[in-house]
């Protein structure tokens, strides 16, 4: 089943959907049926900051130290922290996540494991955003 997202703000304790027919067409689809609504503030993604901070900074520092480049050092990290599993007819396959799907909060989670695994496994202090230009 496909699952819609409607973007929508609130205006005096009520919801005024960006697309109001797309949203009513969607529920005389569901007409009869339960639902479960949420509501919640939208994701911000990764900023550009962020994502500078990462290739320049993280990465760099990774790479430089192992001797890869930045690229092959951008996917073994992703397989570090990023990865998952898929079953599909009862056997387990490894997924690895993409670092643009990441919100600010998650993408700053994954910078800092990756500080926290580059000092304990490469010896190797790498200084946070608030600590360095780049």
């Amino acid at each position: 089943m496909i699952i819609p997202k409607f973007k929508a703000a609130v205006l005096e304790g009520k919801l005024v959907f960006e697309e109001p027919d797309l949203y009513e067409m969607w529920l005389g689809c569901l007409n009869n049926k339960k639902v479960e609504v949420v509501v919640r503030k939208p994701e911000k993604k990764r900023t550009d900051k962020q994502n500078a901070y990462y290739w320049a900074v993280l990465v760099r520092m990774i790479a430089d130290e192992t001797g890869d480049d930045t690229e092959s050092t951008h996917f073994f990290l992703k397989s570090l922290f990023l990865k998952d599993y898929k079953i599909v007819n009862r056997k387990r396959y490894t997924i690895v996540g993409s670092t643009k799907k990441l919100n600010t909060i998650k993408f700053e989670k994954y910078n800092n494991q990756i500080r926290k695994w580059a000092a304990e496994e490469l010896n190797l202090s790498i200084p946070e955003p608030k600590e360095i230009e780049f």
